[in-house]
């Protein structure tokens, strides 16, 4: 193909004069109007860095104090915990309820780092239980401070039952009869609303642990947090404590405040749950250091412009040489041989092209986002799922990411589970738009539900906005179907990798008739007894081989287990000592687990784990474990029990008698109670009698046919004595040893006789 000549019109002298004026214009403006935004700027960024830095600090510590006040609030309301404090000073023989205490009052697990430790006064009776043990008033060593901590106007009138003690000015004293004052401490006083004071709760909080997690040194900021009555609580720059401490009264509860003083910026937020101030400053070095390096790189920019002003005009054509080879590319692609008479129109035209086959490609994609969306959907289900593959998923289908989610369920009540099945599935691809405006994805048919994943960034936006959902998505079905709608909701979280977790919640909330497992996590714990008879009869059943009772008592468990109490993570267990029951039936019945699920990748735990329905669990113990494993059962014992009961005999008569069950089970690779099976199916005895019958014969035939000793033949028999194998002789036979070989001798001597 020819090279073709495209004609130079005025794109190139354009090319030309634009790569020589422009960038020392544009630097130039550049030059002049920086100088003024990048001061403003400079302040609006540090002012927003300012306030988001005071707003992560008042939000963490706010999170661990109300987590603090929150919990420990309940914790003294449990009956067990107060029967221990409010009583009087319990002996040893309560130990363990004490040491009980102690633990549960020490905080949860994601508490344990901010608190220090705990100590429950009990005024009445007058002795304290803390982390460092038990004692009485008597021994205590800081009464004064007790005292004046509850010599308060607004606790006298009960206006003050609960609050936080600023303690930083007080010394700390680690003595084990010493109530702890020093720091940050949560205060709780019983009872709440009456007089006298009974009781007195101090929790100390690990100041130094709690700071530590929030204060980021490498951010250039200084924080500071006082307490209500404007007291520094934390501080890391203590040159800045008073100054900022004078900024304080006018720090407004409705919103943050920025301020200026002594040269330094600060931004200062309240919090309405706690009361405490919260700021974080800029010191004025980090002003002048920014200024400096914009100077620095001004003047480089500048430099840059003078030297590309004196070069561009010899380097234009390089500069254009990308634009001749994307025209000499897009020729060859396209196959032509036109004179081109304005490249940068050819270049648009093809480009337009190229724009309109990406469209189409886009279009198809479309197409296919909703069978992606539901893949996901499932995967998140199973928990296949990792967090990276995931935030990879939202971004290549159009999901947006919030902080917050709930998993809805929803089914119908009132119908066949044939229609409902149907009527949910037309139901989830024509729910309108408005009503699933809070819904990360579209909603998801798993066969017998509906699942929703709705999502917002704040936790009480999601519970307004879920309640205000099931409520618009229940007029429209009963509009459309005339059916009752049975929702389930989960609890909030706050990482998509927990949504099979949540689809749990979901199943036990609707396990216990209720809409929010919320609801289901405050009940009372219900026991269940596990039913060990039927267990028992499933495993003969299996062991005997006979498929229709173990199927039978397998449909009698799977009744049990629903009408019973059992949570999920119970149902779990149980169906997992179920399997394990099975498993082990059959491998007492001398056939192996791996025999029967010969395949690696089938793995029936695994398998098991996958399944939330009853009808699927039915139908994969049914169809995937018990019957595989009695098929494989009975073509064993069909095929290899006569080979088996010859290899039996043949060992009894290579040791004469003298093996165990346990011995001849080892020996030839079997489960005792198979060969005890065995030899009950082909002798219709047990191993021991049929080893009494073969050492009786085999003593007969030697009293019949040598002449060796009673003694060398209990010997042979491996009897310990004489006496024994006379014994044993004479219970089986009715005579003794001696007299049946003369009984016998006489009958051979007469059988030997010629007819007269």
């Amino acid at each position: 193909m020819k090279s073709e000549k495209i004609k130079k019109r005025t794109h190139r002298r354009t090319i030309q004069i634009s790569l020589t004026i422009m960038p020392v214009c544009l630097l130039l403006i550049f030059g002049i109007v920086s100088g003024l935004l990048y001061v403003r700027e400079i302040n609006r960024q540090i002012s927003r860095s300012l306030e988001i830095t005071a707003l992560q600090l008042k939000q963490r510590c706010d999170e661990i104090l109300e987590q603090t006040a929150q919990v420990y609030g309940e914790l003294l309301k449990e009956e067990d915990i107060r029967r221990i404090l409010c009583g009087k000073l319990p002996g040893m023989s309560s130990y363990s309820y004490i040491r009980d205490v102690i633990g549960r009052l020490g905080g949860p697990d994601y508490l344990k780092n901010y608190i220090s430790g705990f100590s429950y006064l009990n005024l009445e009776h007058e002795w304290v239980l803390s982390n460092r043990g038990m004692y009485t008033f008597s021994e205590l060593n800081n009464q004064e401070e007790i005292d004046r901590m509850l010599d308060d106007e607004l606790i006298l009138q009960n206006w003050k039952r609960k609050f936080w003690l600023n303690g930083t000015d007080m010394e700390q004293d680690k003595s084990r009869c010493h109530v702890p004052l020093a720091g940050l401490s949560y205060i709780i006083l019983e009872p709440l609303i009456s007089s006298p004071i009974q009781g007195a709760l101090v929790v100390n909080m690990n100041t130094d642990t709690m700071f530590r997690s929030i204060y980021r040194p490498e951010s250039g900021y200084e924080l500071l947090i006082y307490d209500a009555n404007g007291d520094a609580v934390y501080t890391t720059a203590p040159d800045l404590t008073a100054s900022a401490g004078e900024l304080l009264e006018d720090i407004t509860p409705s919103a943050g405040q920025d301020f200026r003083k002594s040269g330094m910026k600060f931004y200062g937020m309240v919090s309405p749950s706690t009361g405490c101030f919260y700021l974080a400053a800029c010191r004025p070095a980090d002003f002048g250091s920014l200024m400096a390096g914009f100077a620095v790189i001004f003047g480089l920019l500048m430099l840059a412009a003078m030297i590309l002003a004196l070069f561009v005009r010899r380097a234009y054509e390089r500069i254009y040489r990308p634009v001749s080879q994307l025209i000499s590319q897009t020729q060859r692609l396209n196959s032509e041989n036109t004179e081109i008479t304005d490249e940068f129109l050819y270049l648009q035209q093809n480009l337009s092209r190229l724009y309109q086959d990406n469209s189409e490609m886009e279009q198809r994609l479309e197409s296919h986002i909703g069978q992606l969306t539901e893949l996901l959907m499932r995967r998140l289900l199973g928990g296949e799922i990792g967090e990276a593959e995931i935030l990879n998923q939202q971004k290549q289908l159009g999901i947006r990411s919030r902080n917050c989610y709930a998993m809805i369920s929803v089914t119908l009540k009132g119908g066949e589970r044939s229609n409902m099945e149907s009527m949910l599935l037309l139901i989830a691809g024509s729910i309108p738009g408005e009503i699933l405006q809070m819904m990360l994805m579209p909603p998801y048919w798993n066969g017998t539900e509906i699942l929703f994943l709705a999502g917002a960034d704040k936790e009480n936006e999601i519970s307004s906005g879920v309640e205000e959902f099931l409520v618009k998505l229940e007029e429209y079905i009963v509009m459309r179907t005339g059916y009752s709608v049975r929702a389930a909701v989960s609890n909030v979280y706050y990482h998509l990798t927990r949504t099979n977790h949540a689809y749990y919640e979901c199943l036990e909330a609707r396990k216990c008739e209720a809409v929010y497992y919320a609801d289901v996590a405050d009940r009372k714990e219900i026991r269940v007894i596990y039913n060990i008879n039927l267990e028992k009869q499933l495993a003969e059943a299996i062991g005997s081989g006979d498929l229709d009772k173990s199927c039978s008592l397998f449909e009698e468990f799977m009744e049990w287990l629903m009408k019973s109490n059992a949570r999920l993570y119970e149902q779990s267990m149980i169906l997992y000592r179920m399997l394990t029951t099975i498993l082990t039936a059959a491998n007492n019945a001398g056939i192996s687990v791996n025999e029967v699920f010969q395949d690696a990748r089938h793995n029936v735990y695994q398998g098991l784990y996958k399944l939330y329905h009853p009808e699927e669990i039915r139908e994969y113990f049914i169809g995937e474990v018990i019957k595989p494993v009695i098929h494989a059962l009975n073509n064993t014992r069909s095929g290899a029990a006569d080979q088996v009961w010859n290899r039996i005999v043949a060992l009894i008569q290579e040791n004469e008698g003298d093996i165990t069950l346990a011995e001849c089970a080892d020996i030839l690779g079997y489960h005792p109670g198979y060969i005890w099976r065995v030899m009950k199916s082909r002798a219709d005895m047990t191993f021991a009698d049929y080893l009494l019958s073969y050492k009786l014969d085999l003593a007969k035939k030697l009293l019949e046919e040598t002449d060796m000793s009673v003694a060398d033949i209990a010997a042979r028999l491996h009897y310990n004595s004489p006496q024994n194998f006379i014994r044993f002789f004479s219970k089986m036979e009715k005579t003794t040893p001696g007299k049946y070989r003369t009984l016998h001798g006489k009958i051979r001597e007469t059988e030997g006789e010629p007819q007269k």
